[in-house]
């Protein structure tokens, strides 16, 4: 085993405090559940029960979450996606860990905390009824002292004998959480990440989660197109900056300044590191301002922070 001299673990810190940046999302998030779920009911917003039975009677003259004859086969197949949901931020990372490197790991995961962040804001702004809520109240004024309902999972419940999903939905601190669907939003995110030989099985995974969190009565349609245009125009934020490079390329140069001003006033490198994704990108703008030179040089720029990672192990 080689040993590490103080030098070496130096460096290995910096190169690793270089990533911390990349978690402050999920931390927000983190925070934003943990303050926001436990916030007295007299100060959240009033939930909107009519706006989007509304909005898809106008559309579709019809509601989407009826337009499948509820079956045993079609709740168990639902069911499927619900357990695996949990597991989609794992296998993705470890999916991109093994094809790329750290930093496409962590660059997932910047765009996956920020997703859920912006999300759980808007949820606690503009709560809105799900359909199981729909379908048994109506358009009735709702407020926080109705308790969170499994919809068409009830049923699963009753197949099995067991109250597995009854007592985790009765649980859920956001009963109205529906818009945007993060059951919609977590799987199209992973599904843009992907980048393999299995991507039409993939994107057909995404349909079936859609088409789940639908039937299951636990979102509008609405729902799921407002989750998985949140994923899109993130992953484009986060992941393909080139497409807006040129608008916003007139202030690299001050944060710049501003990055080199803040180390010389208080003399610490530390700062630096919340700089880390900037620097990324000042050293990305020059002339690579497409999409193919943007991912090329990111690639090259994560393969050097790696090595400076395995250098030291």
């Amino acid at each position: 085993m080689i040993q590490q001299t103080p030098s070496h673990t130096k460096q290995l810190v910096h190169t690793s405090l270089q990533y911390v940046p990349q978690l402050i999302p999920l931390l927000v998030w983190y925070i934003l559940f943990t303050c926001l779920k436990k916030l007295p009911n007299q100060y959240k917003a009033p939930v909107d029960t009519h706006t989007l039975p509304a909005l898809e009677h106008f559309l579709f003259q019809s509601f989407p979450h009826r337009w499948l004859t509820p079956t045993v086969f079609l709740d168990f197949m639902a069911m499927i996606p619900y357990c695996l949901h949990p597991l989609l931020p794992f296998i993705i990372s470890t999916h991109l860990f093994f094809r790329y490197n750290f930093t496409k790991v962590f660059q997932f995961l910047w765009c996956f905390g920020l997703l859920n962040a912006l999300a759980v804001l808007f949820q606690f702004s503009f709560p809105t009824a799900p359909p199981w809520y729909f379908e048994i109240y109506g358009t009735a004024p709702a407020d926080y002292s109705v308790v969170g309902h499994p919809g068409r999972l009830g049923e699963i419940d009753k197949h099995l004998g067991v109250n597995i999903w009854t007592t985790i939905y009765h649980n859920n601190p956001v009963v109205f959480g529906a818009m945007p669907s993060l059951h919609a939003a977590w799987p199209f995110l992973c599904a843009l990440f992907y980048e393999g030989s299995f991507s039409i099985p993939v994107w057909i995974y995404v349909l079936w989660v859609w088409m789940a969190a639908i039937y299951l009565q636990h979102h509008f349609f609405l729902d799921v197109i407002a989750g998985g245009t949140a994923a899109t125009i993130l992953f484009v934020l986060c992941c393909r900056p080139s497409l807006f490079l040129p608008l916003f390329s007139p202030f690299i140069p001050f944060f710049s300044s501003v990055k080199h001003l803040t180390q010389k006033l208080l003399g610490s490198k530390l700062l630096s590191f919340a700089f880390s994704s900037y620097s990324d990108c000042s050293e990305l703008c020059g002339d690579h301002l497409t999409v193919s030179g943007w991912s090329e040089q990111r690639e090259e720029i994560g393969s050097r922070k790696q090595k400076n990672i395995l250098q030291m192990v």
